[in-house]
């Protein structure tokens, strides 16, 4: 009896394990149910669209298959791919139409563009870890295969044609070997070796086969086919899959130009009217920011400025033409190899990168070549100026602000110094990129010269006929004509009825409205890197200041205080020089600690009559004969370009100029509108290292 109950009593204990096993395997298929239901409707849909009835997806020229995998990229796409996905449909626009056509023209299917949109997402400037580049991602060997060069100048596998082109050429040649396009795209991403290597482990030459089998392919090219397909379809019929309101940016169209000599592209930006990012997107093989230095070059520049890009072309000497060059060191790559390269001195290359002439090159390290035009060849010809007796180098720790779309590359270029440097006095990684906003730390070079340098010795030719009339030279600008003569390009544009300043031609005579006299003054080529602090960012064109824009305040005393309001592009120095006051006592009266803190529509205080000296024009009285400082931009910076100009103080007899933190000889001579040679003899300066900050200096009147 007690072992029938024990019977019983087990066998309901058994009943109860399995009826809670049960219920548990409901519950879990219940909730994995619910999960699945809720994953994703846009995965039903998906589904739904892409197995539909036939006509439901639109025509290709190559077979289409839709499986399980194509569907999970689509709802990648839908989902976490989305707002790159997005991104790469309105790229898409620029070059579909122009790969159609030498797809077309090659006789191969045209759908196989979308290859480029998973390769690199129509980006011609993309690179992968496997230093694949452009937008077909051609590696150096295969690119080279189908010829497509590279070097430090020019890399073809980043130019939209050539590389579209010997890409098809590999996916004829592909095809040729397989006679089955999925099984020609894994040969393209992984290559001709490992199509056959699949073939022989499965048997099969059917890539689907081949993808089930994870020792025939990598994970990357059981995933290429579907992918491809996937992206394919949603581009083919966009909103039906919820890309609505795509921006697709307009085909490539251009015009193009044979340059005879090596150019800098911040050159090709000006004389097209178009800025640096546009020649870089209609231009992206041309990877050292300026054209090779061996040849013609044809470039691409923006349609309808090919006749007016010539005439401002031509008008620029050869030397201007380049401003900065920069060397990526490579294997086997020495100071020696890279000076006869580029056709400067062992010792230029050393003294603009702050290295020793006989010191080891790093691999990857970027050197600043310093070219006709460049900071760096400014600071070397300081350095090297046969007049030279000594010379000194002091570091100077400043900072930079990195603005919106600003490179290390481009920064570096602006302050004269390379990228290395750039990063390691930021503790920065080599592949690091810079964000906007940061601050970086930089120290820049403070050299002093025991004599001026040669540009600024020699005077410059003024290209006057007569008093009042300027004959155009070659290389002549409206804006550098009106800062000689202390006019504005309006002013001059208005006098001799010109429409448009860039069609100024050579031996052209100009008015200038006045019997004034502009002296000769000395050519202000930049031969230092200065101090950010002493550069101030200014607009171009500064224009002589509108009498509406002056306030008086006591008419009847001509020393009394007076309002006025500063203009756009207009410096401190320029206000002082043009109201007879000093730009210190300016400082003084208002309070200025930094002139760079003031901006346009501030209101400052003028000792004096409210009747600013008009350089150039006058309707009253003839102007005196003034000294008008030439204020040449520097270098331009390779992704922003910015002019800037320094300050101009008043010159007086006797002025005692208090040296500054950061000064330098050159950069004081220019302030005050002399030579270096001046200033060391009037303070009996045999070694320029003398000079330190506090030190007082004796400016004289030329």
């Amino acid at each position: 009896m007690q072992s029938h109950y024990r019977r019983v009593i087990m066998m309901k204990s058994i009943a109860c394990r399995t009826l809670t096993i049960f219920l548990a395997i409901i519950s879990v298929a219940a909730l994995s149910g619910c999960a699945d239901g809720k994953r994703s409707r846009s995965s039903m849909d998906a589904s739904r669209l892409l197995r539909g009835e036939p006509g439901t997806l639109p025509k290709f020229d190559i077979p289409i298959e839709v499986n399980d995998r194509v569907i999970a990229w689509v709802e990648y796409f839908q989902g976490a791919g989305r707002k790159r996905f997005q991104l790469y449909l309105e790229r898409s626009g620029r070059y579909i139409p122009m790969m159609r056509q030498i797809l077309k023209e090659e006789g191969l299917p045209q759908d196989l563009v979308y290859i480029s949109l998973i390769e690199s997402g129509f980006s011609p400037h993309a690179y992968s870890r496997a230093h694949a580049a452009g937008l077909w991602q051609f590696i150096r060997s295969t690119g080279k295969m189908y010829g497509l060069s590279s070097d430090d100048w020019v890399d073809e596998r980043r130019d939209p044609y050539k590389a579209t082109r010997a890409a098809a050429r590999l996916f004829r040649d592909l095809y040729k070997d397989y006679g089955d396009w999925y099984l020609a795209m894994v040969g393209y991403n992984a290559g001709p070796g490992r199509v056959k290597k699949a073939i022989s482990i499965t048997g099969s030459k059917n890539f689907w086969v081949m993808a089930d089998d994870r020792n025939a392919l990598r994970a990357e090219t059981r995933d290429y086919v579907p992918k491809f397909i996937a992206a394919a379809i949603i581009a083919k019929m966009p909103e039906k899959f919820g890309f609505t309101n795509i921006e697709y940016h307009a085909p490539l169209d251009f015009d193009t130009y044979l340059l005879d000599s090596q150019t800098d592209l911040n050159v090709i930006a000006k004389c097209s009217n178009s800025d640096i990012e546009e020649i870089r997107w209609l231009n992206p093989h041309l990877v050292g920011g300026v054209t090779p230095p061996s040849g013609p070059t044809e470039i691409r520049i923006p349609k309808g400025t090919s006749e007016s890009f010539g005439e401002k072309y031509a008008a620029i000497p050869r030397e201007e033409r380049v401003r900065i060059v920069h060397h990526i060191v490579k294997k086997g790559d020495t100071l020696s190899k890279i000076a006869k390269r580029y056709k400067v001195s062992i010792n230029a290359v050393a003294v603009a990168n702050n290295i020793n002439r006989h010191g080891h090159l790093k691999r990857g390290m970027t050197l600043t070549i310093p070219v006709k035009g460049s900071v760096a060849a400014a600071a070397v010809a300081a350095n090297d100026s046969s007049s030279s007796k000594s010379s000194s180098s002091t570091k100077k720790m400043s900072f930079h602000v990195v603005r919106a779309g600003e490179t290390a590359g481009a920064i570096a270029s602006k302050h004269g110094v390379t990228v290395s440097q750039l990063k390691s006095w930021n503790n920065l990684n080599k592949k690091a990129m810079v964000r906007a906003g940061q601050k970086l730390k930089l120290y820049v070079d403070v050299r002093t010269a025991s004599s001026e340098s040669p540009a600024s010795s020699s005077p410059r030719q003024s290209g006057n006929a007569s008093v009042g009339v300027h004959i155009v030279a070659r290389g002549d600008t409206l804006g550098a004509i009106a800062s000689k003569y202390g006019t504005s390009v309006k002013n001059l544009m208005e006098i001799n009825g010109i429409d448009d300043p860039s069609k100024l031609r050579a031996g052209q005579k100009l008015s200038l409205a006045s019997r004034a006299v502009s002296k000769e003054v000395p050519s202000s080529s930049p031969s230092e890197t200065f101090a950010a602090e002493s550069v101030q960012d200014v607009e171009p064109s500064a224009s002589i200041p509108s009498v509406a824009s002056i306030t008086q305040n006591d008419s009847s005393n001509s020393e009394s205080f007076f309002t006025y309001t500063i203009k756009p592009g207009e410096t401190l120095g320029g206000i002082a020089n043009r109201h007879k006051v000093s730009t210190s006592d300016l400082m003084k009266w208002n309070s200025i600690k930094n002139p760079r803190t003031l901006r346009a529509g501030t209101k400052i205080k003028i000792k004096g009559s409210s009747s600013p000296v008009y350089v150039g024009v006058a309707k009253s009285a003839p102007p005196k004969q003034i000294v008008v400082a030439s204020a040449s931009p520097a270098p331009e910076a390779m992704a922003h370009p910015t002019e800037e100009k320094l300050e101009v103080a008043e010159l007086t007899p006797d002025l005692v100029y208090n040296v500054k933190s950061g000064d330098t000889l050159w950069g004081i001579a220019r302030m005050h509108r002399v030579s270096i040679a001046d200033i060391q003899r009037w303070n009996n300066l045999g070694d320029p290292s003398s000079v330190k900050p506090g030190t007082k200096l004796t400016i004289r009147k030329n």
